[in-house]
């Protein structure tokens, strides 16, 4: 038999053992070549070779061929298409170009510490050539042009080489033995279309920039992917494509980093989807993934690249997913991804994880109300108290914000209160006072929301310092202000504030002249028993249309208009304070609830 084989080969019978029907090929060094002329030599012959060089290796269109084991042999290139074979193991080897096309391996394809030359005369296509160290192998330069597509394996599958795997493409591939592709670094890897009958594991794989594509793929064991970094630049705009999927095993990504936007849209979990302490540079969309066991996203980074899950960063995802083709439906697609996570979170009683969803969800239904070109009375409402509510509570997540911003409102209608006191009056006009008065209150409103919100330390203590001296000024001087329906407005001493300082300043003649004056009218009823102050602000009414008065009554008459003035501004404006306040409270009560993002 070994006469044959060399014959085959084209080399001598003394590089060949034989031992239990099984032949070692060792030590060739001229250019063994395999093509359609000899290569149904596999199909007789269970061959290894060991340190020999092949000048060409390809085989197509055949079935059953036996087992093939190659051991640190070179190659100058390495085509199988359309091959039925029981398993291929390349231990070692090194390969200029190797092509595995419409292959079915009924047992194991191997690929373990092996290395890939660069050929710049094998193709013309663009390098990306990248040196790295690997625990297996050495460091080597190295290229895979293309590796496997449409292909069978259904055995044992592992590659573990030692440096950057260019390009492996394993598109429409199934997959029916355990496989291994863990501690490799991917430059272009697609995985898209593939079934994976038995567990993979991923583990420590590094997944570069130019393409890694799993979409459409079933795993139906477990799949690990523990450790993996997706995406080496984290200035680079990229997406990673982790799109419908079907996970029927446990999906595992702990400890993995995505420095790129990650898609799992329609991407089935149907048991443990496990991201523990995962780092994501941006939040990923989950819309709309189905996650029907646990969900794991315990110390979980979201939006590394903002600092974390706040509006900066949500806006700018959705802003980049309606700008991508202007249309609303990305951005509807996010507020579903943020709902879904949601949901999830809530069943498994992880309410402070789902309120971080929560709040995006309901930035991204802002976004899309302000998106909307023609909105209708319901939806501009329903924009203007999602904005408000995401300035005042983060949507009634923050209960700290929200009781400043109580306090912040009750301090500006003090503000209004003094300023309407000295100021307002002048404009000697009801209307004119009332927009002065809205001026004033929503400015110190703005001012002192404006200062919270800068996040200097010295600067965020002095205005929370403003805030509460004022609210203790107030408690102290104007306690009423607290109240606005029983409070000041209805008080007959805010009534007649500056009539009743008028009086005060009043001589004992002056008062005796009023009094006289007053009791001499004929619209006025005397009465001895009364005060000239009781009599004053009894007829204020008849007071200021007399035409003839005596100085003092020309003050006071000044001094009724202008509480009239004050007044009437005081009770229009306790109308909004009243409605901001209670807005206020509606907010506090419901961020002080634990239960506040679940569903009713």
């Amino acid at each position: 038999m070994k006469d044959v084989i060399a014959q085959k080969l084209g080399i001598k019978e003394e590089f060949i053992n034989e031992k239990n029907g099984e032949y070692l090929i060792k030590g060739v060094d001229t250019a063994i070549v395999v093509n359609k002329d000899n290569s149904d030599i596999f199909k007789d012959y269970y061959l290894k070779f060991e340190n020999c060089f092949f000048g060409e290796f390809e085989i197509n269109n055949k079935k059953d061929i036996k087992w093939i084991e190659l051991y640190y042999c070179n190659f100058e290139s390495v085509k199988l298409k359309n091959v039925s074979l029981v398993g291929m193991c390349f231990i070692g080897c090194r390969v200029s170009y190797l092509l595995l096309n419409g292959c079915n391996f009924s047992k194991a394809f191997t690929f373990i510490r092996c290395s890939v030359d660069k050929k710049d005369d094998l193709s013309n296509d663009t390098k990306a050539y990248y040196v790295s160290k690997n625990e297996i192998g050495e460091i080597t330069s190295q290229e895979i042009k293309n590796v496997v597509s449409h292909n069978t394996i259904n055995g044992l599958f592992s590659v573990q080489v030692s440096e950057v795997i260019e390009k492996m493409n394993l598109k429409y591939t199934t997959f029916s033995g355990e496989c291994s592709f863990a501690g490799n670094t991917f430059d272009e890897l697609d995985l898209s279309h593939c079934v994976f009958k038995k567990n993979v594991s991923f583990l420590g794989c590094k997944f570069k920039n130019k393409s890694t594509d799993f979409s459409h793929s079933v795993f139906e064991g477990n799949a690990d992917f523990s450790g993996c970094e997706f995406g080496a630049e984290v200035d680079v705009e990229k997406t990673i494509d982790l799109s419908s999927i079907t996970f029927n095993g446990n999906a595992k990504f702990d400890e993995s980093k995505f420095n790129h936007f990650v898609a799992f849209h329609t991407t089935s979990f149907e048991k443990t989807a496990s991201f523990y302490k995962c780092k994501f540079y941006t939040i990923p969309n989950f819309s709309p993934a189905d996650f029907k066991g646990i969900l794991n996203i315990n110390n979980v980074v979201w939006g590394e690249k903002n600092k974390g899950f706040d509006f900066k960063n949500v806006k700018e995802l959705v802003e980049k997913a309606y700008n991508s083709n202007d249309t609303m439906e990305n951005v509807i697609n996010l507020r579903s991804s943020f709902s879904g996570m949601k949901h999830k979170l809530i069943e498994q009683d992880n309410l402070l994880d789902a309120q971080n969803f929560h709040k995006a969800e309901l930035y991204c239904k802002e976004i899309e109300l302000k998106k909307v070109k023609s909105r209708s009375t319901k939806e501009w409402v329903e924009w203007m108290l999602l904005l408000l509510y995401r300035k005042t509570s983060d949507h009634h997540t923050d209960l700290n914000r929200i009781l400043h911003i109580m306090l912040m409102v009750i301090v500006s209608y003090g503000v209004m209160i003094v300023m309407s006191e000295y100021v307002f009056y002048c404009t000697g006009h009801v209307f004119a006072s009332f927009l002065l008065a809205c001026l004033c209150f929503g400015l110190s409103i703005a001012i002192l929301y404006s200062l919270y919100q800068v996040k200097k330390c010295c600067i965020n203590w002095i205005t929370r310092a403003i805030i509460y001296t004022g609210i203790v000024a107030i408690l102290i001087c104007w306690p009423n202000i607290l109240n606005p329906v029983l409070g000041m407005s209805n008080s007959s001493e805010y009534k007649n504030t500056r009539v009743m300082k008028v009086i005060d300043k009043l001589t004992a003649a002056e008062l005796n002249q009023v009094n006289t004056e007053l009791m001499a009218w004929r619209h006025i009823q005397a009465n001895i028993a009364k005060s000239t102050r009781e009599q004053i602000l009894e007829n204020k009414n008849i007071i200021k249309k007399n035409k003839y008065l005596t100085p003092a009554l020309t003050d006071i008459v000044t001094a009724i208009k202008q509480d009239e003035v004050i007044y009437a501004t005081r009770n229009s404006m306790s109308v909004i304070y009243l409605f901001l306040l209670i807005l206020c409270v509606f907010s506090l009560q419901k961020t002080a609830r634990k239960n506040t993002i679940v569903p009713s």
